[in-house]
């Protein structure tokens, strides 16, 4: 069940690439620990090298996101009635003296 709740999110995220890649590096870390732990140092130094090669492709994506978001992040202009909500929630002391 949890798998298929994270599998959801992985495949509805706007950045599919970078869980999915993030997944894989830590994939080819935990099996070239075990490696090394088994004394297999051929293997380990494989899977080590698997797992640059896969943290590099995640980085490539995550830039990739970036720069084809134009690097800028999207503003939310508020309504003076949403930013006046957002300000009461923030503090809630302000409430009681609004009701006084």
């Amino acid at each position: 069940m949890v798998l298929l709740i994270a599998l959801h999110r992985i495949v509805e995220h706007d950045q599919p690439l970078v869980p999915i890649g993030s997944l894989i590096t830590l994939g080819f870390l935990t099996s070239g620990l075990k490696s090394f732990v088994d004394g297999k140092a051929m293997r380990s130094q494989q899977m080590m090298r698997g797992r640059v090669l896969a943290q590099g492709v995640t980085v490539v994506a995550i830039l990739g996101y970036a720069a084809a978001n134009g690097f800028k992040q999207e503003k939310k202009i508020l309504t003076t009635a949403e930013r006046d909500a957002a300000v009461l929630a923030a503090w809630p002391e302000m409430k009681e003296l609004e009701l006084n």
